[in-house]
């Protein structure tokens, strides 16, 4: 027989089982029928993919594992009446755990992405930032730049018309009366 999450069931039902993830504490019941010689049968069995070597137990007819890892597995019993003596029992039972799907690779490619795709996002959101901050500032450096330069027109044009005004009353004192009225008109 064999316990999956509190169910038993009795062998050959079938001699595959696929076990989810947290479904993997089991326990196999084994059985050797001898009627001369039945209350004498040792037994040893093995979890091939588990258990490096057979496991005896005794007059122990019962195989427990808890927590078995992810994988596949062959469960194997043996009796014997004399202890040297080994016979394999007819059914050997096959256990398929299932890996947690946080521990396959699909879901360690779809962490990574989310990974890649969130450090994107940042390293995309400050770049963005920095230009943003540079455009700002060149915006900035232009007006002020602007700025300077209308400060400088309103500067020059007071000393342009100086200049200018003492340049025809120059001409005037001259009496150059034809380069005045020339330049007055420039």
């Amino acid at each position: 027989a064999i316990e999956l999450a509190d169910t038993t069931i009795t062998l050959p039902q079938q001699t595959h089982y696929n076990l989810s993830h947290n479904k993997n504490n089991i326990s196999l019941s084994f059985l050797a029928v001898d009627l001369q010689y039945g209350p004498s049968i040792q037994y040893r069995y093995q979890l091939e993919g588990y258990d490096q070597a057979y496991v005896y137990a005794g007059m122990e007819r019962t195989a427990r594992y808890t927590n078995l890892p992810a994988g596949n597995y062959t469960f194997k019993a043996e009796a014997s009446l004399n202890g040297f003596d080994w016979f394999a029992l007819k059914n050997n039972l096959s256990l398929s755990v299932a890996k947690a799907f946080w521990k396959t690779w699909w879901f360690f490619a779809a962490v990574f992405l989310f990974v890649c795709g969130v450090l994107f996002a940042l390293v995309s959101m400050r770049i963005k930032k920095i230009k943003t901050d540079e455009t700002t500032k060149r915006n900035f450096e232009n007006q002020l730049a602007q700025l300077r330069m209308n400060l400088l027109r309103t500067q020059m044009n007071p000393h342009f018309l100086f200049n200018s005004i003492n340049s025809i009353n120059s001409f005037i004192l001259k009496n150059d009366r034809h380069n005045a009225s020339g330049y007055l008109t420039k």
